[in-house]
């Protein structure tokens, strides 16, 4: 529960026990409590999403975009948002992808898997 959700509920017990509603304010009171303690130590177990901001530079060429995507979802990422810079006076891209997964992965084997493609110049995993 967040620091709000506390607050009322211990309004809603202290106004409850101001009208003399002893066992509903006790109720609430050992729910409110179980939540803060058990439900806390549930929660380390369950899986979280964590978000990451991929930055490929690379050669202007077609299907480049198609490969970096590939890649991204063989390792079962999802994307969540794609940034695209074109330099044609260089013929160089710059892709920024913002990727979620709910699994820990190796960071230094995925990037690596980008170095085999020939048009990646450079790559930034934060």
């Amino acid at each position: 529960m967040t620091t709000a959700v506390c607050l009322w509920v211990v309004a809603g017990i202290s106004m409850a026990v101001g009208v003399g509603l002893y066992l509903p304010a006790l109720a609430v009171t050992l729910a409110a409590m179980f939540s803060l303690l058990f439900i806390k130590q549930v929660e380390r177990y369950i899986k979280k999403e964590r978000f990451y901001m991929l930055v490929i530079y690379c050669s202007n060429v077609d299907g480049i975009q198609e490969s970096l995507r590939n890649v991204i979802e063989e390792k079962k990422m999802r994307i969540v948002n794609l940034g695209i810079e074109k330099d044609t006076a260089q013929g160089t891209s710059r892709y920024e992808f913002n990727i979620s997964t709910r699994k820990k992965f190796d960071q230094e084997a995925f990037v690596g898997t980008f170095t085999r493609i020939p048009e990646v110049k450079k790559i930034n995993l934060k």
